[in-house]
């Protein structure tokens, strides 16, 4: 989850002055100590002093000096100390805030490890990759946005192309009018037609495009609520996000029938799915780099607020969806990262982390994880795939009453588990 593609970075050269400050151990400078969810911006006039580090090796011998305990954390210290090549110059593409993250909950009570998605089954294996979110229609065809930008459809054994995108499809969700919504990645909220038919609904606010659309859900009378997971960063560079840990995204209301755009909540960090209620009186949505679920309250004496369904997930949650048996499915793609909550109390090392190459980069780790969870942020369902060896990189769990259907980022499959 935490691999980086450098070639996919265009800021890097711009953000790259400051090194005293992107990378504070070269002037002896400690993070000073900050209230959990706080932020504090490192972003300040460039002044590089003559012993600032020039290559990204002297940057990591360096980090693994100051601090030994990277080395147990997945940090590539052991290969940073005896390269003997030059990994170029040190050139950071995040200046990042420093953040404390509750300690991770261990996995056991309403987390404890299990085998349950092993007993699920891969659909459509190896014909598609990174079926991100996956939609079910009267027909029982099953439909997902894969890497390439095309929905495609199952049908049985058969899988066709429904329809192209332009850009990554994302959430999905079928609107009372028979039109598939997609939050496309790059493009905004579009519908598709029946007959595979594109159109934009929307891509910019006040001027500004939407650039990372995520996740969309919508109301039985046509309201839609979708999220723009970033608007700093695109896809391919989410997560930088992570790493930057500053509120870059927002939540928009669109209505099908009249075309009206507006914002509902902004400064949030990488809102992902969203999801509303039975009774459509509140949505809900993952603050992924946060590990929690958000509510939002839309109608009652509420309406307006904003609080915290459930915190401190053992994950990163993603896409989130109604359950039928009731309360939400909330999709861990990966368990927390030792390394990274390590590092958001140090934004040094978050720009250190965001600058390595491909070949330095933490490896993810192959884990299926979904939780069902009540309206009150009660854990009430917890099934696992701690190898990854059926289900791993859960994006979204589709209920559909007799089954769950998974999707991921970069799997080739589409997951499926009997109810």
């Amino acid at each position: 989850m935490f691999r980086i593609a450098q070639n996919r970075i265009p800021r890097a050269a711009a953000l790259g002055a400051g090194l005293c400050l992107l990378f504070a151990s070269a002037c002896d400078v400690e993070p000073e100590p900050i209230a959990p969810d706080a932020e504090r911006s490192t972003d300040r006039a460039s002044d590089s002093p003559d012993d600032a580090p020039e290559s990204l090796t002297q940057a990591l011998r360096a980090a693994c000096e100051r601090e030994p305990a990277l080395d147990g954390l997945g940090f590539p210290c052991a290969p940073a100390l005896g390269f003997a090549g030059d990994l170029g110059a040190a050139v950071f593409p995040i200046s990042s805030a420093a953040w404390n993250p509750p300690k991770a909950p261990k996995l056991q009570g309403p987390y404890e490890p299990n085998e349950a998605l092993e007993a699920g089954e891969r659909l459509a294996e190896g014909a598609l990759v990174g079926p991100e979110d996956v939609a079910v229609d009267e027909l029982g065809r099953i439909y997902g946005g894969v890497e390439d930008g095309r929905i495609v459809r199952l049908d049985g054994d058969r899988l066709e192309t429904f329809a192209i995108t332009g850009g990554r499809p994302l959430g999905m969700v079928f609107a009372p009018d028979g039109r598939l919504l997609v939050a496309v990645a790059d493009v905004g909220l579009v519908a598709v037609t029946p007959a595979g038919e594109v159109s934009v609904l929307a891509d910019a606010f006040a001027g500004e495009p939407i650039q990372f659309a995520d996740g969309v859900d919508v109301t039985a009378d046509g309201i839609v609520y979708f999220t723009d997971a970033s608007s700093r960063f695109s896809i391919d560079e989410f997560t930088l996000d992570f790493l930057d840990a500053r509120p870059y995204g927002s939540l928009y209301r669109y209505d099908l029938a009249t075309g009206d755009l507006s914002l509902v909540a902004d400064e949030l960090f990488f809102p992902n799915g969203v999801a509303l209620s039975p009774d459509e009186s509140y949505l809900v949505f993952p603050e992924t780099p946060r590990y929690r679920v958000r509510r939002l309250w839309l109608e009652g004496e509420r309406a307006g607020q904003l609080e915290t369904l459930i915190d401190n997930l053992p994950g990163f949650p993603d896409g989130i969806s109604p359950a039928a048996a009731g309360g939400f499915w909330v999709a861990l793609v990966n368990p927390r990262n030792q390394l990274v909550d390590f590092a958001h109390p140090k934004p040094w090392l978050k720009n250190l982390i965001a600058a390595l190459p491909d070949f330095l980069q933490p490896a993810p780790e192959r884990y299926g994880f979904a939780l069902r969870v009540d309206g009150r942020g009660a854990v009430v369902e917890n099934l696992q795939d701690p190898d990854g060896t059926v289900i791993s990189g859960v994006t979204t769990v589709r209920d559909t009453g007799d089954a769950l259907l998974f999707g991921s980022l970069d799997e080739p499959y589409i997951g499926r588990l009997a109810r």
